[in-house]
């Protein structure tokens, strides 16, 4: 009986220990942005999607259900991941058209091209958001996309980008990671007011920026360092409160060690829970091998404790499992409308109570704008909107609830239906006339399109059929991409389904790239099938070419409505030399002209030049010179306040800055009067300054790549010489740079181009006279140990001072002494060591070998002010390093050189 007793209490015991231990919830994701033409120095960007198109890049492979396979946790179930999509900011003002909506093209384009795989391997799609504002916090003139100081400046956006993934994408967060981390207990409130389940915890990081762009500024130094759950504070985001939301600790993958995974397994044997978020960012070149990494690591410490379970999950899944909720059954919602007297209020009601204070009810109208509807409780799980919306301007409605599980019910009512897009790869396409070829373009709807080039007398054509979602008027657009030489000169024809003619629009010159140029205003029945018809003829545009992409059919039709084409005027530097002519670009997005009836600024500075009124056309562009003329060093800042007819927005504000500089010359890789290259160069679509930049490829010995920057020297004077490339860890750390006038050669200096990149790095101090041409060649070393490419982007030459006066031979006097690195260096058999002088003075310049031991004097006298060069021959020298020095008056110096036999 003894025997059996003890025996029972063992079984007893072992059954405890093992039925205790706590499960593991892994949660592998991505904060998955598009970097692909990001700057944080542009307001306005262009982005490219190769990420997601091309399919030798990760996204195609990490979407593949075999990438999956092998990776599976305790209970056989494949790898499932949560892709926060980035929106917002930077992507609402980027220039793209070839997605429906800019703000949300990284979660369009997921869907469009990864859909399937992504119902396939279970993944969840959500929102990633950065709070990047367009601010000059330090004063400077210089505007970037700097992390916002507080959510509240962003909250407006954060809306916008709410309503744009739901109404748009059919998306709405239920988890959730803010960008850099970064918190704030506004943010975080508004937060536990709409998403259940944050997952950006990232105890015990701490980190402030105090130079622009700023970023990753963010504090989890008092959260807590379990993968437990919590509720946040009311009072401080990063403590434990009483919030209804929750939030999670996360780790980055490229962190992960066997120590810290083993931890978390450790951790699990006490009977606790964890919910573990693992991100990354989909575009990095390892990201698969991170996740390989991390799964690897995984099952290692499942291995050394085999009692610990584990799963893959989504975020909302790992939530809901790790508060043992059985529901996965979403609210049942009903939503009716109720009008009176032209405004429609909206009653809601919900079968069980729902996570929000109220439920996230979103209107689009006619022009485009965005508005979330406040509502009002009547009872029970029972609202009513408070906010009217117009019902003559309603285009779609949008509703999205979760319970207190975070399982996610979304309704619609769309009044007018979507925007139907035809693109030449799709069924509706076709090609009537002509030969034409495929003609790959990252402008492109679906970045491609086709092309027929144009001889005379013969014409081209292509046609697109199309039905409307629902009956009523409709606006049809042609999009053109960018392409070199292309047809201006086109007929547009609008069929009805039997063949015949309602509508011809003629297209003759005007047609602008990586833009929907309009063609028709029908009103359509969606029970009808229409053609529009495109027609190129060669006659006038022999060698030009036809580019056949994709047309729009939107129902969203206004009378008048009129938009900056640039909601931001920045000149960034300006000269005090210089009047500028400042051009104001309006777009009237409606189908009746828009006309401008004043233009007013703040300031005598920047004043208006141009007649009014000015009308612009329907579906057509008007221009608004003003004229800058610099008065002031320093930043400069003013708005130009513009009224017109618009009936929605009568009057716009336009922020206008410059930053008002000395004299200055500037060269950019793309101005092609006075840049030039040798060698086999790209076009970069990282940047630094202006709208791209350039590389090539570097190698031992040294490529023959090499890029000049000219410019025509207009002020005598001292200059400070600067280069600028891309930001960027995979550029040559030894890039020469000469600095030459005219013929002279000033100056050779090596450069680190990843260091310090995105900044202005200076090559050097030289006194220029008026007329000078300077140039400056970067070219390949030949001993680079770090970075793959060459980049090039823009030099520029900054007056400091009036010049004192003329040295030897007409030279303009230096205004510092100075020793020169030796030229070239190493060297075989002879070098050149270039010395200044800013007075006369007299000068030893000696040569030592490494043990002090003087082998040469290479220089002993008085010399005039100015630069001097001396040409030295390696006759009978040793191989080897050796140290040569300068003297003159107070000023020394000395520099290594290497002589290679």
């Amino acid at each position: 009986m003894r025997f059996i007793f003890f025996l029972l209490l063992f079984l007893s015991s072992s059954a405890i220990q093992i039925f205790s231990q706590g499960k593991i919830y892994f949660v592998l994701g991505s904060d998955t942005a598009i970097w692909d033409g990001m700057s944080t120095n542009k307001y306005n960007c262009y982005y490219t999607f190769d990420l997601y198109t091309n399919p030798a890049r990760n996204t195609y492979h990490v979407m593949n259900p075999s990438f999956r396979a092998d990776k599976t946790d305790s209970y056989g179930t494949p790898l499932k991941m949560t892709w926060w999509m980035i929106g917002g900011n930077m992507y609402r003002y980027a220039t793209n058209t070839n997605v429906p909506v800019a703000n949300s093209m990284a979660m369009y384009i997921m869907k469009k091209h990864h859909m399937n795989n992504i119902i396939a391997t279970g993944d969840e799609l959500s929102l990633h958001y950065h709070t990047f504002n367009w601010t000059d916090y330090n004063g400077d003139g210089i505007f970037y996309w700097n992390q916002a100081a507080t959510f509240m400046e962003l909250k407006e956006d954060f809306d916008l980008t709410l309503s744009h993934f739901l109404l748009e994408d059919d998306v709405f967060p239920v988890s959730f990671r803010s960008g850099w981390h970064a918190m704030d207990n506004d943010w975080q409130n508004y937060l536990n007011k709409l998403l259940p389940y944050s997952l950006h915890n990232d105890w015990p990081g701490k980190h402030n920026d105090t130079i622009e762009p700023l970023d990753n500024i963010y504090d989890w130094s008092l959260a807590p360092s379990s993968f437990i759950p919590f509720h946040p504070s009311p009072e401080n985001y990063q403590l434990p409160g009483n919030s209804k939301g929750w939030n999670v600790r996360s780790e980055y993958m490229g962190s992960v060690s066997q120590s810290f995974m083993d931890q978390v397994f450790q951790k699990s044997q006490t009977g606790a829970d964890q919910v573990v978020c693992l991100w990354s960012h989909l575009p990095e070149e390892n990201f698969l091998q991170q996740i390989d990494r991390v799964d690897s690591i995984i099952h290692v410490s499942a291995g050394r404790y085999p009692q610990i379970l584990f799963r893959y999950c989504t975020g909302v899944e790992a939530m809901q499992r790790w508060r043992n909720g059985d529901d996965v059954t979403p609210p049942q919602v009903t939503i009716s409308q109720d009008i009176q007297g032209g405004e429609i209020f909206y009653n809601i009601s919900s079968d069980e109570p729902i996570f929000q204070e109220q439920p996230f009810i979103s209107a689009k109208d006619i022009y485009e704008n965005y508005t979330i509807l406040h509502c009002s409780n009547t009872g029970g799980n029972n609202w009513r909107t408070t906010t009217p919306v117009p019902a003559d301007k309603v285009a779609k409605i949008g509703l999205a609830v979760t319970d207190t599980l975070g399982n996610l019910t979304k309704k619609y009512i769309n009044y007018l239906g979507d925007p139907v897009f035809i693109d030449n790869s799709d069924a509706g396409y076709s090609e009537i006339r002509g030969t034409f070829t495929d003609y790959a373009n990252k402008s492109a709807w679906n970045e491609s399109m086709r092309s027929s080039f144009l001889n005379a007398p013969d014409t081209v054509t292509a046609a697109w059929n199309f039905q409307t979602d629902k009956s009523g008027v409709h606006n049809v657009f042609y999009h053109m991409p960018d392409g070199a030489n292309s047809a201006q000169i086109l007929t547009a024809i609008l069929k009805d389904q039997n063949g015949n003619n309602l509508d011809t629009a003629f297209l003759n010159g005007g047609l602008r790239p990586k833009s929907w140029n309009y063609l028709f205003t029908r009103n359509f029945d969606s029970s009808l099938t229409y053609t529009a018809v495109i027609t190129a003829a060669g006659a006038g545009q022999t060698g030009k070419t036809f580019f056949s992409d994709a047309i729009k059919v939107s129902p969203l039709v206004r009378d008048k409505e009129l938009n900056p084409v640039k909601n931001v005027i920045n000149l960034a530097e300006v000269r005090t030399e210089d009047t500028l002519n400042v051009k104001v670009e309006f777009f009237n997005s409606g189908i009746e002209p828009v006309t401008i009836s004043s233009v007013t600024t703040q300031t005598n500075t920047l004043t208006n030049n141009t007649a009014l009124p000015v009308d612009v056309p329907a579906m057509g562009h008007g221009i608004i010179w003003l004229r800058f003329t610099p008065l002031e060093l320093g930043a400069f800042s003013d708005t130009i306040t513009v009224t017109s007819n618009d009936p929605v927005r009568p009057v716009i504000k336009i922020p206008f800055d410059a930053v008002v500089l000395n004299y200055f010359e500037l060269v950019d890789n793309d101005d092609s009067a006075g840049y030039e290259e040798s060698g086999t160069w790209a076009t970069s679509v990282a940047q630094a300054w202006g709208a791209s930049s350039r590389f090539a490829y570097v190698s031992s010995p040294a490529s023959a790549n090499y890029a000049v920057f000219s410019m025509d020297i207009k002020k005598t004077g001292d200059y400070e010489v600067l280069e600028i490339v891309p930001s960027s860890v995979n550029a040559t750390n030894k890039a020469i740079y000469e600095i030459y006038a005219g013929n002279n050669l000033l100056r050779s200096v090596m450069i680190d181009q990843s260091s310090g990149s995105g900044n202005w790095i200076l090559l050097g101090r030289f006194s220029l006279y008026a007329g000078t041409r300077l140039r400056v060649k970067v070219k390949d070393s030949g001993q680079t140990t770090s970075g793959a490419v060459l980049r090039s982007d823009a030099v520029k030459a900054m007056f400091i001072q009036e010049v004192l006066g003329a040295g030897n031979d007409g030279d303009v006097l230096p205004f510092e002494f100075s020793l020169e690195q030796n030229y070239p260096n190493p060297f075989n058999p002879s070098t050149m060591i270039t010395f200044a002088l800013p007075e006369e003075s007299e000068v030893q310049v000696r040569l030592y070998d490494v043990l002090g031991q003087q082998i040469k004097v290479l220089c002993d006298g008085v010399k005039k002010a100015g630069r001097h060069n001396i040409v030295f021959e390696s006759d009978g020298l040793s191989g080897g390093v050796y140290i040569y020095t300068m003297n003159a008056g107070n000023f020394s110096s000395a520099k290594k050189m290497v002589f290679l036999k």
